[in-house]
């Protein structure tokens, strides 16, 4: 299942929203603090990808 990854320019708000509202997010990560979790390390990493 492919995390959500930060669109260039994207905002961190955006994105974070984006994430958290992504529809496989939801059904892998049904607990919203293990799903922000999850986008805030993504968000964090973006550097990277």
């Amino acid at each position: 299942m492919p995390i959500p990854v930060p669109k260039k320019k994207e905002k961190q708000e955006i994105f974070i929203q984006r994430c958290m509202g992504d529809k496989k997010m939801v059904k892998e990560f049904s607990k919203s603090k293990q799903r922000a979790g999850v986008c805030f390390s993504q968000w964090k990493s973006r550097s990277r990808l």
